[in-house]
């Protein structure tokens, strides 16, 4: 298949997605007024005349997602998006996307790539001989936002800014990806909760809590902009801890029992693996369908 992939958007994760199709020997089409120097990249500041386009990714800022996808549309003949988590800004918009999907026939996927990470398939495997045991799982994630990207100012980021689709209840959403990738729907949304509690100058949530009720136990998550940079997941049976992931430092633990493979935890591969998927190079396992990616917003 000869692949001709368009790029919305040249912020870090554009530039993250360009760099890992130059990889995979394809040069991508980026749509930005923002151009730089690279020869392995084409740049186009419209839509018009580029011909055939094989696949789109959206990368633009979250409430932008639906505008950018029309606009694909409207200009292009391209039936496969890979749109950066989350679907959109508000739970009206990613409707819309959903509608739009099935009106045209499109293959719509979400960029959650946190599932490509290989201590997935080690945690999954455990779950399935520990499940009877689980009693509760704590889910966690956070980082203090003037220190997430260093080389801008945090108050002027998409995180900041509710126009822009900010807050950390969808910045963060991974966790509740990997949740409902990992148990299912719960059976109840117990509680949720989210506000501004620090002194970060920003307009959206910088705190965020869900306790969901599954058959035998509760998955509590919490997410925020202002702790040290932490992310992980702790199952908890009777009178034991089952699983310990800590996702920053590397660390895998089963019954407190050490896993010493890092590789389980190559992030830059999660987003290489995810575009071979995208893009169909191999089977689709992990890829998040739109599908899934909408339903986040009934969690939150």
């Amino acid at each position: 298949m000869e692949y001709k992939i368009l790029i919305l958007g040249y912020g870090s994760i554009g530039k993250r997605h360009a760099k890992n199709l130059i990889s995979l020997g394809i040069k991508p089409i980026i749509l930005t007024k923002y151009p730089d120097k690279s020869k392995d990249i084409h740049f186009v500041d419209n839509l018009n005349n580029n011909g055939h386009i094989s696949h789109s990714i959206i990368a633009t800022p979250t409430s932008h997602h639906l505008i950018s996808l029309k606009h694909v549309l409207e200009k292009t003949d391209c039936k496969n998006f890979l749109i950066e988590k989350p679907v959109d800004g508000s739970r009206e918009n990613s409707k819309k996307i959903l509608e739009i999907k099935e009106k045209f026939g499109l293959n719509i996927t979400i960029g959650y790539d946190m599932r490509f990470l290989g201590v997935f398939t080690e945690i999954q495997k455990y779950i399935k001989y520990f499940k009877h045991k689980i009693r509760s799982v704590k889910i966690f994630a956070g980082q203090y936002l003037p220190e997430w990207r260093p080389d801008r100012n945090y108050e002027e980021s998409y995180s900041a800014k509710k126009v822009l689709g900010g807050g950390v209840d969808l910045d963060l959403s991974h966790e509740l990806n990997y949740m409902l990738w990992i148990f299912g729907n719960p059976k109840k949304k117990l509680f949720t909760w989210r506000e501004k509690l620090s002194s970060l100058n920003i307009d959206t949530c910088d705190f965020f809590k869900g306790i969901y009720h599954y058959d035998k136990f509760i998955v509590d998550v919490e997410l925020d902009y202002y702790r040290k940079s932490e992310r992980g997941m702790e199952i908890i049976g009777e009178n034991q801890k089952l699983i310990e992931v800590d996702f920053v430092n590397k660390i895998l633990r089963i019954e407190d029992k050490l896993i010493e493979k890092p590789d389980l935890f190559n992030f830059n591969e999660c987003y290489i693996e995810e575009i071979k998927e995208f893009i169909e190079i191999k089977e689709q396992k992990n890829i998040t369908s739109l599908e899934e990616g909408t339903q986040i917003f009934e969690l939150l």
